[in-house]
Parts: structure tokens; C-alpha cells; sequence
């Protein structure tokens, strides 16, 4: 043969490869199939002993309606090479009639619930658990990350499974709904949702947007209970602050939490907000949290 044969090093541990599958139903309580995309090791399905690996629920920004589980997955992908699952979760229209809020967020919690349910399948390690959000998704992922097991946003599915994360990275989303709520500066204007996010009487809609701002869980009573924090925002973003940011990172620091901030200069509400040395910042945070 006159061709030369290039010889590679085969990779019996599967490394950097990962398989894809959508659909997966975790929740069928409110009448409708809630389902993941799970984006997790190939290494799972073809090693004698089973490996285990860290866990990233993934909050795709969405408005608090349907999100769209593909729009990331890309990113996701890239994250199941270095070896993490990657769940992309999908929940309740809080928009529409469907169901108002918590209704996303105890869906997003019973999504963890799930996940640690079927560790074994997906070869969850469920001791290493983070969850990361963009916008809206980023405002459910400070939620949970500071209501660990509240029995005020659970529901009956998968219980005896804890919904604590390790860690939490937050993109561009309100971790104070309240002063969010009330943000008009020209410009700034999110009413169209707001309007629609916020039911029932003056009463009612005052204390559900205190019970949804996240800084309002955190104080130093409970520092042991926080998980590290990864929070960003953009400068030029149209609809959160930074003091969104700044904010809860001071809140977090002066409770004892582990918290990390930064600004993307001239980034905008998603859009130019992303980079690599912004996805670079996000992997480090999470290999340094949960391996």
C-alpha cells in the first residue's frame, strides 16, 4: 500500500465526547409534559464502572415563557466535553394564563429534584450540582440557589430529593424583582411582561414581588447554607442594571457567601454580552466549584 497509514491513540475512557437527548419528561403534575435536554458523556453508557459527573441545570432566558431548549446548546455541548451533564430545563409560561409565577421556578426545582432521581442514568455525581441562568432564567437560578429546600416553591414530584446547588452563575437577570419591577426609566421599559408577570390585588403583587427578589433571602444567618455565586451583567444592557449585580454581590460578601461579579463592557441584554473570555470565565468558576 502506498498510501501511509496516520495512527492515532485510541480513548477508551470516551473522553470529550457526549450524546444529546431531548425530550425527557420530568414533570407531568400541572397537566403538561415539562421536559430536559440533557447533554451528558458518552463515557456513561460504555465504561464498565460507571463514571460520574458534575451537574450544570441550565435556565435558558426566555421572558419567563416557554424558553427554547436548543438556543444554547451549543455552549451546553461544550461544557459536556469538559466533562459535566448539562441539563437545558424547560418550564411554565408564567406570561400567559398558564401559570403565574413561582410556577417557573418550582418547575426549575423539580427539574433538579428529577436529575438527582436519576443520577445513575445520566451519570450524575449529585453532591456536585450548579445551575446557570441568562435573564429571566438567571433571576430563577439566584432563587434557587438561595431557597434551597423552601417547601414554599416545591411540589409533591421526586420528593426526598434535595433542589440545593453548589454553585450559581447568573447572566443579566434581576436578582432584586422588586426594584426591577419598578425600573422606568426611558428606555428601560419591560412593562408589556412586568404587567403580565405581576397578579392579583396591590397587596398581593407587592408581596409576590418581595417573596421573587432573591437579596432578600440572603443574610449571614444562613452563610453556610449559600453556594458561590458567579453573577454578570452588561453595561450597555437595556433592561437590568448593574447594581442588579452589584448589589447582590455586595449582599452575598457581607454574609460570608462566595461570590464572584463582573461587567461586560458595552454588552448588551444577551447579544454582546457573550464572548469566549466570558464563556472562559464561566467554565473556570464551575471547575472550580464543583471538581
Amino acid at each position: 500500500m502506498s498510501v501511509k497509514l496516520e495512527h492515532f491513540t485510541n480513548n477508551p475512557q470516551l473522553e470529550g465526547m457526549y450524546q444529546i437527548k431531548s425530550g425527557v419528561v420530568y414533570s407531568t403534575q400541572a397537566g403538561v409534559e415539562l421536559t430536559l435536554t440533557i447533554a451528558y458523556p458518552w463515557a456513561t453508557d460504555h465504561a464498565e464502572e460507571k463514571p460520574s459527573f458534575p451537574l450544570v441545570v441550565f435556565i435558558p432566558g426566555s421572558g419567563w415563557m416557554t424558553p427554547d431548549q436548543g438556543w444554547q446548546l451549543p455552549q451546553m455541548g461544550e461544557l459536556a466535553r469538559r466533562g459535566f451533564v448539562v441539563a437545558t430545563v424547560g418550564h411554565r409560561n408564567c406570561v400567559t394564563d398558564e401559570a403565574p409565577l413561582p410556577a417557573a421556578l418550582m418547575d426549575v426545582k423539580c427539574a433538579i429534584r428529577y436529575l438527582r432521581a436519576h443520577a445513575a442514568a445520566f451519570g450524575i455525581d449529585a453532591e456536585r450540582v450548579a445551575v446557570w441562568g441568562s435573564s429571566s432564567g438567571s433571576h430563577m437560578a439566584q432563587l434557587v440557589g438561595v431557597t434551597a429546600d423552601d417547601p414554599r416553591f416545591e411540589t409533591d414530584e421526586w420528593a426526598g430529593f434535595s433542589d440545593a446547588v453548589s454553585a450559581v452563575v447568573g447572566c443579566f437577570g434581576p436578582s432584586d424583582f422588586e426594584a426591577w419591577c419598578d425600573y422606568n426609566e426611558p428606555g428601560h421599559d419591560f412593562d408589556p411582561i412586568k404587567g403580565k408577570l405581576l397578579v392579583g390585588t396591590v397587596e398581593e403583587r407587592r408581596a409576590m414581588k418581595s417573596s421573587l427578589s432573591a437579596i432578600n433571602y440572603v443574610n449571614a444567618e444562613r452563610s453556610d447554607a449559600l453556594p458561590a455565586f458567579l453573577l454578570g451583567v452588561g453595561t450597555a444592557d437595556p433592561w437590568i442594571e448593574v447594581t442588579q449585580v452589584t448589589r447582590m454581590a455586595d449582599a452575598l460578601d457581607a454574609a460570608g457567601a462566595d461570590v464572584q461579579a463582573f461587567v461586560v463592557d458595552g454588552g448588551l441584554h444577551e447579544a454582546s454580552f457573550w464572548s469566549q473570555a466570558v464563556l472562559d470565565e464561566i467554565w473556570a468558576f464551575l471547575d472550580s466549584r464543583l471538581r
